[in-house]
């Protein structure tokens, strides 16, 4: 095929591409003689070139490094990438309510949205309902060529999402045999097994034209709870210093004494417990397992400056509450089975068809607490006994806060199924001109379940429990709260005590709920590349595409949770959808060759508009220079426009219930204060709020309901960003490559939830927002307060990417040398888009809910691998630079503001035992490095890790 255009791997560039986060070994002389005169195709342009420099920065990773590592997962090591954060994991999804099991990644810490995967060079559809991420559960190891990281703004060539970066996996074509895989990781303490099987098969067909792979990869996942790790099961968290506070437990300034400090020990909090904490009396009670009542045991406890410390709520050793590290989980059960089937056949010597399959079902769960509720319990409660009622005097009713443990952990379950089939033909059309066209459709569905938890109007029924008619029943009473009656078919639930309540009872009361989802994505594009003339420098390299995709997604909940009458908040319906056109163009452009200075320079454009059904048009731009001074140096330099357009989620989410903990900035503590107190002032006034005003305790104290939505006004976010980067190849040092890329990010008009509290400072600041919420009567923000995503946020970033690539070779074997680096310059968020409201986040901790996330100056990874005949030898260490928990920190605030630098290492290897058997061994965090142990972050295993595991993969070839 003298005219067909084909894909190279990129690996065998490592040398003259100078990116490959392993050194590949050198070709034969036959492969090279072949690179010079074949077209490749680099990620990061649509132009299949000459032998070029590549035009973006790239870091390549292969399939075999994968495993040889002990990466089970594309992910995992996705996320060692120092370029890369974890976005969500099953280490970091078990306090989401749909999310848990999810494997995303997070290119630069600009958030999952913004990093674009492919497969093969074509998206991969979204592994949530309404949302772009990509769960790479859905993509099998054991089928990955390679992945190849671009790590800069590549929307004018792929389009949406492409803001961070890109994330191609190329899987393996034309393979021929079979292949068995089987992996076991053990961590060194309880629970957290993993079992890895995959079996692949490929075959040529019709003389060799065709070729099929099969690949079928199951995998299991444990539960780890906080409890299963010894670091885990002491807790570190800060508790109120008595010589730091004032009475009002505010810091005193200037005394040089911390308010808080750090205490590293197993406490219980006594909110409420097991057995229930009754509030309302003369003093707090619980109950014994029979169910007679005692008197609250306090234990141990800390001196708290005042009645709101938390050191209040503490309490060692043999007293009442609830031990929540029990409660904890830090990974996620996961359970997934893959099928793929990939084929290519080659019509002629010009034109070749293929087709990509993936079915994939993953199973997941998340696990939290059972339901906790303040129950009120009437004095005619039929289960009150003698020596409860004692206690109670004349007291008309009492409060119980407590676990209702009868109905277990809440468990949430997730069931995920998507196919994915892409279809195409690529070939050549003459000797300069060549042409890609595929249609891919993709489904994504889930069945997610609310499992252990109560129907809370059955609950409440129940639980209001009185005689009447000398039977104990559910209780009807009329508007004056007299009981008139039994509530038909009701059975009566005594909470008065842990086990009280009767199985049928429990039964009666018992619910569960769902959900089911659906998302659908299509797509096409047609691609022709080729030269349009000659220049003295070389021919002008083009492409050109015209590309199609339509999404659309919905929900559809249960009526309990539709209607708020399970645990949890109630949830609306989903439905919406939209369509994109998109026509692109991209040219590259040799200006010098072979003259002073410069072997070779080359101008690169790019250029896509886009047509949004919902969000209208935009558009997306690339300027690039790849400069190769001599054979020692080459510089390349890219300035890139790249857009993010808002998901269906963030459009047509509808009203959703959630909670939250409001500050009125017109309160007489806060009006004095933002970026302009009189105007805050002013409007306050101007809103009616009387000069001095204070909300109750009971409202300062409240999580006041409201709802969250979306928002069809938004627009698509905007990144302009830049690289500059310097490979150098030193001729005087054989097989050393190093490269330094320079790169910065902004992102405007990003796209947030504009949470209530933001929304209550918008509107006194500047005047907008205000209809978001309404006072009531006594000047308080009232529930019904609504959030909404808008086009808000803005991110600012830079950073230097480092990589060192080295090849030793001596008679006691191959030793490789790999280092790749990151150093974060720059990292400032605003959430609001007020100058105000600028967090400065370099070198710091940033708690983001079930998303945390650090930004230390350094990350850094790096590898030594040693060849010798059959055996191989790694060892790989992460390291992650100190950051502190607050840059506003002073010596006033606490004694633990700075978190150490966490370094952790991998030792690996393999033996070819046989020309058949591959083994391969390992223990990774083979120190069992624990994090850092300092609040917020010790509980973190996602950011730092988990401890020591061992590893054993084999691998049959046949």
């Amino acid at each position: 095929m003298s005219t067909q255009i084909k894909l190279i791997t990129l690996g065998v560039k490592a040398a003259l591409l100078a990116t490959s986060f392993y050194t590949v070994q050198a070709q034969s002389a036959e492969e090279q003689a072949e690179e010079s005169i074949e077209r490749v195709q680099v990620t990061g342009s649509r132009i299949k070139r000459i032998g070029a420099l590549s035009p973006t920065p790239i870091t390549v990773i292969t399939g075999a490094d994968m495993t040889n590592a002990g990466f089970t997962n594309v992910a995992d090591l996705l996320h060692k990438l120092p370029s890369s954060t974890v976005g969500l994991s099953p280490e970091a999804s078990n306090g989401t309510i749909w999310s848990a099991g999810l494997n995303q990644t997070d290119l630069r810490g600009l958030g999952i949205s913004r990093t674009l995967v492919l497969v093969n060079g074509r998206r991969f559809i979204g592994g949530s309902a309404g949302d772009s991420a990509v769960d790479l559960n859905n993509i099998p190891t054991a089928i990955v060529e390679r992945m190849e990281v671009i790590t800069g703004g590549a929307s004018a060539v792929y389009g949406s999402d492409a803001m961070a970066g890109v994330i191609n996996i190329v899987t393996k074509k034309d393979f021929v045999g079979f292949d068995f895989d089987a992996s076991f990781t053990k961590p060194d303490e309880d629970n957290g097994d993993k079992e890895v099987y995959s079996f692949t098969y490929g075959s040529d067909f019709a003389q060799g034209k065709g070729n099929l792979l099969f690949n079928v990869t199951y995998s299991e996942l444990e539960q780890v709870q906080q409890k299963d790790r010894e670091f885990g099961r002491t807790p570190v968290v800060g508790i109120d210093n008595v010589e730091g506070v004032d009475d009002n437990g505010n810091p005193i300034s200037d005394d040089g004494i911390p308010a808080k400090l750090m205490m590293e020990r197993a406490y219980t909090v006594m909110t409420l417990g097991r057995a229930g904490r009754i509030y309302g009396l003369d003093q707090a009670y619980t109950f014994n397992d029979d169910g007679s009542v005692r008197d609250w045991n306090y234990g141990e406890r800390l001196p708290a400056p005042n009645a709101s410390s938390f050191s209040n709520n503490m309490c060692f050793g043999e007293c009442d509450g609830w031990d929540f590290v029990g409660d904890s989980v830090w990974q996620t059960p996961l359970e997934r089975t893959v099928l793929s089937l990939n084929g290519n056949y080659e019509l002629n010597d010009d034109h070749a068809m293929f087709f990509e399959s993936t079915f994939a079902k993953t199973k997941s769960n998340s696990e939290a607490t059972p339901m906790f509720k303040y129950h009120t319990v009437n004095a005619d409660n039929a289960f009150i006994r003698d020596d409860l009622k004692a206690k109670m005097g004349d007291a008309p009713a009492f409060g119980i806060y407590r676990f209702d443990n009868e109905f277990g952990d809440r468990i949430n379950t997730l069931d995920r199924e998507l196919w994915r089939v892409a279809i195409g033909f690529e070939g050549a059309i003459n000797d300069d001109w060549g042409y890609n066209f595929h249609y891919q459709e993709g489904h994504f569905s889930t069945d997610d379940k609310y499992l252990q938890r109560a129907h809370e109007g059955k609950l409440a029924q129940a639980t209001d429990a009185v005689n009447y008619n000398g039977q104990i029943v559910c209780a009807q009473r009329d508007e004056s709260g007299a009981v008139v009656g039994a509530v038909e078919g009701c059975v009566p639930f005594n909470i008065l005590g842990p086990n009280q309540a009767s199985a049928e009872a429990i039964a009666w009361s018992a619910a569960e709920d769902g959900r089911t989802t659906e998302s659908t994505q299509r797509s096409a594009s047609f691609v022709i590349d080729g030269f349009l003339f000659e220049l003295p420098a070389g021919p002008i390299g083009t492409a050109f595409s015209a590309e199609w995709r339509e999404e659309d997604a919905k929900s559809r909940h249960g009526e309990l949770i539709k209607t708020g009458q399970i645990f949890g908040n109630k949830a609306a319906d989903l439905d919406g959808s939209f369509d994109v056109t998109e026509l692109s163009a991209e040219f590259s452009i040799p200006l010098l060759e072979d003259v002073f200075l410069a072997e070779q320079l080359t101008l690169d454009l790019a250029y896509r508009y886009m047509d949004y059904s919902v969000q209208g048009s935009d558009d997306a731009y690339k300027v690039g220079i790849n400069w190769t001074i001599n054979d020692d140096v080459k510089f390349r330099a890219t300035k890139s426009k790249s857009v993010r357009a808002p998901t269906i989620s963030e459009l047509f989410d509808p009203e959703s219930e959630s909670f939250s903990f409001l500050t009125d900035v017109c309160e007489a503590e806060r009006i004095n204060s933002g970026a302009n107190p009189a105007q805050r002032k002013a409007n306050c006034e101007a809103a009616g709020v009387p000069d001095g005003f204070t909300p109750s305790l009971a409202w300062q104290r409240a999580n006041i309901p409201g709802s969250n939505e979306g928002n069809k006004e938004l627009v698509p976010e905007t990144s302009n960003d830049y690289t500059i980067g310097l490979i150098i190849t030193p001729s005087f040092v054989e097989d050393l490559t190093l490269t330094l890329d320079y790169w910065s990010f902004d992102i405007s008009d990003a796209i947030e939830l504009l949470d209530i509290n933001t929304a209550i400072q918008y509107c006194y600041d500047n005047g907008s927002y205000c209809d978001k919420f309404t006072r009531g009567a006594n000047f308080e923000i009232q529930e019904g307060w609504i959030g909404q995503y808008e086009n808000l946020a803005n991110y600012n970033t830079s950073g230097l990417d480092l990589e060192v690539n080295y090849v030793l070779r001596t008679e006691f074997g191959q030793f490789r040398w790999n280092t790749t680096a990151t150093y974060l310059e720059e990292y400032k968020y605003n959430p609001t888009g007020l100058p105000a409201d600028v967090d400065d986040l370099i070198g710091s901790y940033k708690d983001l809910g079930n998303d945390p996330s650090i930004f230390p100056r350094w990350k850094a990874r790096n590898t030594i691998t040693w060849n010798y005949d059959a055996f191989e030898l790694q060892v790989a260490t992460d390291y992650t630079h100190s950051i502190v928990l607050d840059k506003n920190w002073t010596v006033e605030d606490n004694n633990y503001n700075d978190v150490p630098s966490f370094i952790k290492w991998d030792v690996t290897g393999n033996y070819q035992a046989t020309d058949e058997l591959n083994v391969r061994y390992g223990v990774l965090n083979v120190l069992d490095q624990s994090p850092p142990r300092r609040p917020n972050v010790y509980n973190r295993p996602a950011l730092y890790d988990m401890g020591r595991k061992f590893f054993l993969g084999l691998n049959y070839k046949f």
